[in-house]
């Protein structure tokens, strides 16, 4: 009798075991396709950003996105985009992107890319 309750014991402490673990891995795969359209998200925003007047090209106020991209007030990502000077190297611009969301833990994550954008024209001899 005693042997068979410390067997129900072990299997509950078993079973309790693996459904955390479980649990883990699912919060884990859905971080990573939340993280992969998030970035998926930047990329296509930073290509569209290459096709404007680059000389005219400015920050913007953050826009709450839907997982499609278009703009949608109950969307789960913010893009925000940041547009700056480069300093170093005349007729270039530093272009971030980042896309904010919700983890599965309720903390707030973001995905954040960068690139330096040349629009002036060679002037060599």
């Amino acid at each position: 009798m005693v042997g068979v309750l410390i067997a129900l014991v072990l299997m509950g402490i078993g079973a309790a075991t693996l459904a955390s673990s479980s649990m883990f891995v699912l919060g884990i795969q859905t971080e990573a396709s939340v993280r992969a359209t998030a970035t998926g998200l930047a990329a296509t925003y930073l290509e569209e950003i290459k096709t404007r007047d680059l000389t005219t090209l400015s920050s913007e106020e953050p826009v709450t996105l839907n997982e499609a991209g278009q703009q949608d007030e109950n969307g789960a990502f913010v893009r925000i985009l940041t547009v700056t000077a480069e300093e170093r190297v005349e007729d270039t611009k530093r272009v971030i992107i980042e896309l904010r969301y919700r983890s599965g833990m309720g903390r707030m994550r973001a995905v954040q890319l960068e690139t330096i954008i040349y629009y002036g024209g060679y002037q060599g001899s």
